[in-house]
């Protein structure tokens, strides 16, 4: 199993003037993200306004890229949302557009979840999810999502799921 290496660049979203993702912006700076040397775009990452567009409009976004030329084996977008049918939704669209992975937020709604709490999300979102080519990267960034991915779960989840989760984004302070 390959692991992602190489510089995964989230990308901004531009939007147009009445709230919708401006689509040739979006195609021409990914393209251009690429171009600069990145190895993988992060549409909808921690730049990417996820949590302000509906799961229609960033499935159809990435449906965009996709089209415009963009190899999906370029692309590890952010798929977690509040709600984990949507994020296994969400998930299952990049995995099913042949998408190097998916970077997935931890449970950030119920801040107490701890890691028994987490690990058990991030379990029910693989199950569901059901899909063996699922590459998955933990998304830690604590000060944003208000919820930590400590190294036990990391290790946690990597040992129960060693093909699946491949990976953790984040910052330390």
């Amino acid at each position: 199993m390959i692991r992602p290496q190489g510089t995964i660049a989230p990308i901004l979203t531009p939007f147009e003037s009445d709230g919708r993702i401006a689509r040739d912006l979006w195609i021409s700076h990914a393209k251009w993200v690429l171009d600069q040397g990145a190895h993988f775009l992060s549409p909808f990452g921690t730049t990417g306004e996820a949590l302000s567009v509906s799961l229609r409009e960033r499935m159809q976004a990435l449906e965009w890229l996709v089209e415009a030329g963009i190899s999906p084996s370029h692309l590890m977008p952010g798929t977690g949302v509040t709600a984990l049918a949507e994020t296994v939704e969400l998930t299952a669209h990049a995995v099913g557009l042949g998408c190097a992975g998916v970077m997935v937020l931890p449970s950030f709604f119920y801040t107490a979840a701890g890691d028994n709490g987490q690990a058990r999300y991030y379990s029910e979102l693989i199950e569901r999810g059901a899909n063996p080519a699922m590459r998955m990267i933990l998304y830690h960034i604590p000060q944003n999502s208000g919820v930590p991915v400590s190294p036990a779960l990391t290790a946690r989840l990597s040992e129960a799921f060693p093909d699946v989760v491949v990976g953790l984004q984040g910052q330390c302070r």
